[in-house]
Order: C-alpha cells, then sequence, then structure tokens
C-alpha cells in the first residue's frame, strides 16, 4: 500500500521509468555525457527534471543548451528562466543566440533547425538529448509523406539514434504524448512557459 501511494505522489515516476529504459538501450553510463536542448518549454522541461534526477542512478554527465532566436518578444525572458532553472537542478547551461535567415526555398523553422544544431555542435558531447513526443512524431510522418519523401524518406524519428562520426540523438520521450506531459508536469508543480508562435498554425 506504502508503494503504490508513494508512486500516486511521484507524477514523473512513468516518464523516469520510459526515459531510464531509453537510456539503458542507448548504453548510457558512468562515462557518458549528454546535451538536453533546452526550450524551456513544457516538453524540455519534464525531461530537464527526469534526467536531472536520473543522474543519481545512472551517473552520466549532463548538461543543458538554450537557443535563444530572437524571434519573440520574450525570448530574453526565456533565457533568464532557463538558465534559474538548470541553476537550481545544478545543470550547466549554455546560451547561444542566433539570427534566423532563411535560404532560397527553406522556410523558418528549417533554418532555426539547421542553425540550432550548428550551435549544438560546439559542445563536445557524445548524445544530443531532445524532448519529442509521440505528437511530434505523427506530426513528422505526416509532413515528410505531404513533401513526397517516399516510404524511406518518411521514416519515423528514433528514440536511439547513432550517428557515426556525430553525436548520437536520443528522443526518450517518444513513447509519451503531450497531453500525458502535461498532465505530469502539472501535478508535479514544474513551471514552463509556451511560445506564442506554436498558436501560428503558418
Amino acid at each position: 500500500m506504502a508503494s503504490s501511494r508513494t508512486q500516486q505522489t511521484d507524477p514523473l515516476s512513468a516518464i523516469r521509468a520510459r526515459v531510464a529504459e531509453v537510456l539503458a538501450d542507448a548504453g548510457v553510463g558512468a562515462q557518458s555525457t549528454l546535451m538536453l536542448g533546452f526550450s524551456g518549454g513544457l516538453d524540455s522541461t519534464v525531461l530537464l527534471h527526469v534526467l536531472a534526477g536520473l543522474r543519481q542512478q545512472m551517473p552520466f554527465e549532463l548538461s543543458a543548451h538554450h537557443v535563444h532566436h530572437g524571434a519573440s518578444p520574450n525570448a530574453d525572458a526565456w533565457a533568464e528562466a532557463c538558465t534559474r532553472q538548470c541553476a537550481a537542478l545544478d545543470v550547466p547551461l549554455a546560451v547561444s543566440r542566433i539570427t534566423v535567415e532563411p535560404r532560397a526555398g527553406e522556410g523558418w523553422e528549417a533554418a532555426a533547425r539547421r542553425l540550432r544544431h550548428a550551435a549544438w555542435r560546439g559542445q563536445p558531447v557524445q548524445w544530443w538529448v531532445t524532448a519529442h513526443h509521440r505528437d511530434d512524431q505523427a506530426e513528422t510522418v505526416l509532413f515528410r509523406l505531404f513533401r513526397g519523401a517516399g516510404v524511406h524518406g518518411a521514416a519515423a524519428m528514433r528514440a536511439v539514434d547513432r550517428r557515426a562520426g556525430s553525436p548520437g540523438r536520443l528522443r526518450p520521450l517518444l513513447g509519451g504524448s503531450r497531453a500525458a506531459l502535461a498532465a505530469a508536469g502539472e501535478a508535479a508543480g514544474l513551471r514552463w512557459f509556451e511560445d506564442e508562435s506554436n498558436a501560428d498554425q503558418r
């Protein structure tokens, strides 16, 4: 009975178990270095807290990286909030400022992703960790299909994505939905911010 009460009072326990399983599948251990792409939104905030807690049972080295796109009047406040959150959890944070200028035929989101990854490459780590969830997975597959990527090009993202000669990618939240993350984050009393551009369907 006591253990069931403990589980009920730990809203992040199920998410923590899934994340630990993905990290174990990737062979993450004492010599592993992980860098979380930390936006300060719901998804990455939940993942930051889960990863910070997992360091006790899986002694990997964790850092975070926030990319300041400068596209919102709230961008400075978001960077400051990310800095405070990481400091409270003793997670080193790097902040990079970029100016998104799309190339010919490139959308804003694609340009931002390209520049974000370029900024991340300056961090000497073995794994990039991102907070993609099941809803992102479905959106990615549909987007690729609409662009005519074909069966192979439309392949879904993988939770563990090893890449020769570059940091591997870990997406340990792919098994869950955004709604589940929101419910767990609210129950745990976590605080995050919402990017107003997410409401823009363009």
